[in-house]
Formats: C-alpha cells, sequence, structure tokens
C-alpha cells in the first residue's frame, strides 16, 4: 500500500509512536509537519532524522537534516585531532575490507560470452569491450534489416540534413586527426586491412605525425 510522502505511516512510524510530539505546540504545526528547534524552518516529517529509542521504537528527531549536518560539520572542525585519530584507526580496516569484498566479487563477474574476468567494469556488467562491440554491431544490424522500409523513408525526408551533418561530422575528423579517420585513410589510400591496424595501433600514431608534418 502506498502512502502519502511526509505522513508517519510513509517514514515506517505508528502514530501511536510519536504522539507526544503533538503535545508541544511549538514544534508541531500540523499533522506531517513540524518546526526545526535549531533552525526554525517548518518542514515535513521527512525532513527530519529517525532515531531509534532503548525501548526499540523510532521516533523523528528534533533536528531537521539540514542542521544536523551542519553540527556534525561544526564539532569534526572543532575536533580535528579526535576525527584524525578515529580515522586513523578504524578507516583502514573499513577500506580494506571494502576493497576486498569488491574485488572478490568482481573476479566472480566475467564476460557472458567469452568468459573474460571484468575486473575494470561495474559489478552488474555483462560483456568486455570486444564482446560488447560486437554485439552493438549485431543488434544495428538486426534493426536496420527489421525496419529497413522506415530508415529509408527517413532518409528520403531528410536527406539534405543527414548529408549536412554528415559533411559537417567529416570536416571535423579531418580536422582534429581522429582515430577513425586516420584508420580510414589508412584502408582506403596505404592499403592496410582492419586486423592489420587492430595488430599494430602504433600506426594510427604514426600516420598523424605524418600529416601533421605535412600540414606544418
Amino acid at each position: 500500500m502506498k502512502y502519502k510522502m511526509g505522513s508517519l505511516r510513509y517514514l515506517g512510524i505508528k502514530t501511536t509512536q510519536v504522539q507526544a510530539l503533538f503535545c508541544n505546540p511549538q514544534t508541531v504545526v500540523a499533522f506531517g509537519f513540524r518546526r526545526c528547534s535549531c533552525c526554525g524552518e517548518i518542514k515535513p516529517f521527512y525532513g527530519f532524522g529517525i532515531y531509534r529509542s532503548k525501548m526499540g521504537r523510532r521516533n523523528i528527531r528534533t533536528y531537521c537534516k539540514r542542521c544536523s549536518m551542519n553540527m556534525r560539520n561544526e564539532w569534526a572542525a572543532k575536533n580535528r585531532d579526535k576525527t584524525k585519530a578515529y580515522m586513523e584507526k578504524y578507516k583502514p580496516n573499513i577500506l580494506r575490507k571494502d576493497k576486498e569484498a569488491r574485488l572478490a566479487k568482481r573476479v566472480e563477474n566475467t564476460c557472458v560470452i567469452c568468459g573474460k574476468p571484468l575486473l575494470d567494469k561495474i559489478l552488474n556488467a555483462k560483456y568486455c569491450n570486444e564482446c560488447k562491440a560486437l554485439k552493438r554491431r549485431e543488434w544495428k544490424k538486426k534493426d536496420y534489416e527489421d525496419n529497413i522500409d522506415t530508415y529509408r523513408k527517413y532518409y528520403e525526408n531528410n536527406k539534405l540534413i543527414i548529408n549536412n551533418k554528415n559533411r559537417i561530422r567529416e570536416q571535423r575528423r579531418r580536422q582534429y586527426l581522429t582515430d577513425r579517420y586516420i584508420k580510414k585513410l589508412l584502408r582506403e589510400k596505404s592499403g592496410f586491412t582492419a586486423e592489420q591496424i587492430k595488430q599494430y595501433p602504433n600506426l594510427i600514431e604514426v600516420k598523424r605525425l605524418i600529416i601533421k608534418t605535412k600540414r606544418l
């Protein structure tokens, strides 16, 4: 069941647990809203933090979240020695455990197609860079075959705009000597194949330096 944002049910708090709040009209101005004891602004209940009492009940704090954050920052600024000692004592262990847990999850995460470990990818990644490029090409080819009439109709209606965009894009590639433009020159003018360019990536940098020296 969905509850209205700002209500007690939205926060998971029963009305009987915060009946004491309504005994103080200076803080609670209406049902679902209260006044912050620090800044004095009237905010909904979701603008305040929640704490558990000794009985295990969840109650709403008297300070809003912004004031609570400012108070924590002020205390940390005044007590830098304590915060520094605490971080030196506990932070290395926390970071180490977190890093070990992330590495363990990433080692288990492998590419669905080739089985290569995805150590440099996010945890929910499914494909490595090479397999992802292949899947993208397959999807584009299949999408073009399924919707070829739509693509042709769109091109006929917007032929001038598309050709103009392609011309501008090619000029930018030629101006900035992008990898795509260099690969195109290596294939068309130098006679290299795509496999050779992929096997010897230094060819792109060499060709780029040659073009730059000719432009001087």
